[in-house]
């Protein structure tokens, strides 16, 4: 009897310890793996949203579609101004910094001239990269690829009115977790990462350019 006993819980001791470690372990490797891809998203997401600013800057509006932005950072150019010379410490001292480039400029100690910039320099300069994160590459015209597939984010623009007092235009890119998970075993985990919920930046129902996702 003992013997029979024992045969018997060999089998549910396997099992137990499969559902104690494999599992976990499964689950574990997949959110390891599902941060990576995340991550790489935001990362997009953020280029895309510091592009977009730059764009509504030049022309007043965000770009309501990808060809538009890409066009603008490939093509496009923003004017900027050229300063040569320097401004004397003491005109800074007298005036402050702000009023001293003016008064610098009429007595001849600086000369400042109009500029045209490629909009790619300005909108990726060395402030943004240098803040990026330098895990994933910045290759423009992929930009709004999702990586791992051949789709691109969802770009939507929208007004809102009145807002306090005035017209607002809004901007949200995003995608599903479905398409930026594609390939992984989401499916198996739809309380960690449901299919039809968006990893997004920007809103179309209040003003807000900040990301939806948690950082970690």
């Amino acid at each position: 009897m003992k013997k029979i006993i024992q045969i018997i819980l060999v089998p549910v001791i396997l099992v137990l310890a499969y559902l104690i470690y494999e599992i976990p372990a499964k689950e574990l490797a997949f959110k390891a793996k599902a941060k990576i891809r995340i991550d790489e998203n935001i990362q997009k997401l953020e280029d895309i949203k510091q592009a977009q600013i730059h764009y509504k800057q030049k022309y007043n509006r965000y770009a309501d579609d990808g060809n538009s932005l890409l066009n603008f950072l490939l093509n496009d150019s923003i004017s900027t101004t050229k300063k040569e010379g320097e401004t004397p410490d003491s005109l800074i001292s007298e005036y402050g910094l702000f009023k001293a480039d003016s008064i610098a400029e009429l007595r001849g100690y600086v000369v400042i001239t109009p500029d045209l910039i490629p909009a790619k320099s300005v909108v990726y300069d060395s402030i943004y990269m240098s803040k990026r994160n330098q895990l994933y590459k910045l290759y423009l015209p992929d930009l709004l690829q999702i990586p791992n597939t051949n789709k691109e984010y969802n770009i939507e623009t929208d007004q809102l009115e009145p807002y306090g007092g005035q017209i607002v235009q809004v901007l949200q890119i995003s995608s599903n977790y479905e398409t930026i998970l594609v390939g992984l075993d989401y499916k198996k985990y739809p309380n960690l990462y449901p299919a039809e919920d968006l990893l997004k930046i920007g809103s179309l129902t209040e003003v807000s350019l900040n990301g939806n996702w948690k950082i970690e």
